[in-house]
């Protein structure tokens, strides 16, 4: 795995120098901006992401009606990338699969799926 945090190319938003090596040999990428895309700051960061970006394929999660997060999708529409802009109404996820490495108390993991 590339580009993730347990893989051995890490990705960081923070670091931009990491950003290149994690994108890689890939044709797309998933963007989860962290915190959000519509936090000061955002759109310089989607707009130095899409220069370098190995991805040829963006897909950004966006908030709906956003003044912020609408801005960060303008600037992925101007660029060469192709797009699709995933837009949520409400988003609750922190991504971290921490909780799910060791076995609970008591041995059972909640049930997951339909």
């Amino acid at each position: 795995m590339e580009g993730t945090r347990s893989g051995g190319v890490p990705f960081d938003w923070a670091d931009r120098s990491t950003w290149a090596p994690a994108l890689a040999g890939t044709r797309t990428a998933y963007v989860s901006h962290y915190p959000d895309l519509a936090v000061p700051g955002a759109a310089d960061d989607i707009a130095a992401f899409t220069e370098p970006a190995g991805s040829r394929r963006l897909m950004p999660l966006s908030g709906r009606g956003e003044e912020e997060a609408q801005q960060c999708e303008r600037i992925l529409a101007a660029s060469a990338a192709e797009w699709t802009v995933v837009r949520c109404s409400w988003f609750n996820q922190n991504l971290n699969e921490g909780y799910m490495l060791g076995a609970p108390p008591g041995g059972r993991r909640p049930p997951a799926g339909g």
